[in-house]
């Protein structure tokens, strides 16, 4: 065989292939290019399209360049159908599509708290929410997206007026929290929840243990004024009025602090103050004679004598 004659030809193929397998842009690369443009000028709807497009392309390819872009798809088409176009549902689908299909892709962390976050605050279901931060705890413990998501389901149960479970749950969040004190949002929330319950008692325990664990915090300086509320409930007033007073000085509404200073100390003065006869109250006396004519006991009197009569016997 004459090699010479070939050689142009099979560099040309060579270089078919090295353009091909290194320089080629991925099916999935230009729908994705092409919705990013769209979207960029306001055109969502299209764009939503070619990013959906990008992701079907991209799931045909096992490399991890596709994976990504695929990734950053479902994330630009969730977006688009939520704060966009105001399709919530078909959102949810995309963010679930997401997870189900790429598990331990970690941007599905992200589709997972938008999808959680349409659902309380935009479709009125608050305990799907809760189901998907729960979720994402328990496969995802340590990642600093998913931490936070502790002290949400706390908040979330609280905005249901569900008292009971935030504190159970609050409770189990601190036996588990590798820091012995706990996390101290997450303390003051379960204190917040007890105060709601009237358990005024172990609310108080609750917020000591933040004031004096925490000592610098934002949160001590709350926990501060509601030990007080909660020892005006108790009726432990003395105290209540030396917590606020301490209080007085922290608290990032001072004045509130004063107001109830002022509603102790009247209070403290009328419970102090000394019972007064109102004389103009009582009920006239009853006249003597009027108690001895009707009384039994007594034997009618002689009036022309002015003696008493002798009993028959």
């Amino acid at each position: 065989m004459d090699w010479g004659r070939w050689w142009p030809f099979l560099l040309l193929l060579a270089a078919g292939l090295v353009y091909y397998f290194f320089f080629r842009t991925p099916a999935y690369e230009k729908y994705y290019q092409k919705g990013i443009q769209l979207y960029s000028v306001g055109q969502y709807e299209k764009a939503s399209v070619e990013f959906l497009k990008a992701i079907s392309e991209g799931q045909e390819e096992d490399v991890p360049g596709a994976t990504q872009r695929v990734a950053d798809a479902y994330l630009m088409a969730g977006e688009i159908f939520d704060l966009r176009l105001g399709r919530f549902n078909r959102a949810v689908e995309v963010y679930e599509e997401f997870a189900k299909d790429y598990p331990t892709q970690p941007k599905v962390i992200t589709a997972r708290i938008r999808q959680a976050e349409i659902y309380l605050e935009k479709l009125n279901d608050p305990r799907q929410t809760v189901n998907i931060y729960e979720n994402l705890i328990q496969q995802w413990p340590r990642n600093p997206e998913v931490v936070p998501l502790k002290r949400k389901i706390l908040e979330t149960y609280m905005n249901m007026h569900e008292f009971d479970q935030a504190v159970v749950e609050g409770k189990t969040f601190l036996e588990q929290a590798e820091d012995k004190r706990g996390d101290v949002a997450i303390r003051q929330i379960v204190a917040d929840s007890l105060a709601y319950l009237e358990r005024w008692d172990d609310a108080l325990l609750e917020y000591k243990r933040v004031v004096n664990d925490f000592p610098d915090s934002y949160y001590a300086k709350l926990a501060h004024f509601e030990m007080g509320n909660c020892l005006v409930r108790l009726n432990r007033l003395e105290e209540a009025m030396r917590t606020y007073e301490q209080a007085l000085t922290s608290y990032p509404n001072p004045d509130v602090v004063r107001q109830r200073i002022q509603k102790l100390e009247q209070r403290i003065k009328q419970e102090n103050k000394p019972m007064k006869i109102e004389w103009e109250n009582l009920p006239l006396p009853i006249p003597a004679a009027t108690v001895e004519e009707s009384s039994p006991e007594l034997p009618p009197k002689d009036v022309k004598k002015g003696k008493r009569k002798r009993a028959k016997r």
